[in-house]
């Protein structure tokens, strides 16, 4: 495992064959886990989340793969699994990682040079379905539907 460091307490480690990226808090014992294809999608929305973040937007959210979003909230970044309570509404759970402005500017850094060293993770592609019926059955793509 290759260790990245984003700010005193938070890193990114990459599994040694690639597959996976973790992105860890030591302060809180948090982290978020991306399989290649999902850090695949995170990467490719860093921009347009970067967008609503210079802006200081608070109601900007992508789904990035699995129960896994992202949230601009002003001033912070959150990577969060999300779940969906009793009453239909997704809501976020205690898995995931909040990011402050320096630490995200560092990721984005990050995420370019991790395709550089790590061809697995630059290979990755986002996860895709050919037909409409595919992407229904998909829990990656689709993952409330598969809770209850």
């Amino acid at each position: 495992m290759k260790r990245y460091a984003v700010s005193a307490s938070k890193f990114v480690d990459v599994y040694k064959d690639g597959s996976k990226v973790c992105l860890k808090d030591t302060n809180y014992s948090a982290e978020a886990i991306f399989p290649a294809h999902r850090w695949a999608s995170l990467v490719s929305y860093l921009d347009e989340a970067d967008e609503h973040f210079l802006n200081k937007d608070t109601s900007y959210s992508r789904h990035y793969g699995g129960a896994w979003f992202i949230f601009v909230d002003g001033e912070t970044v959150d990577l969060r699994r999300c779940y969906m309570d009793n009453s239909g509404e997704s809501r976020r759970s205690f898995h995931g990682i909040v990011l402050n402005s320096c630490e995200w500017r560092e990721l984005k850094q990050l995420a370019q040079r991790l395709s550089t060293e790590h061809s697995k993770l630059a290979c990755a592609t986002v996860h895709y379905h050919e037909d409409f019926s595919r992407w229904l059955k998909c829990a990656e793509c689709i993952p409330f539907l598969f809770e209850h």
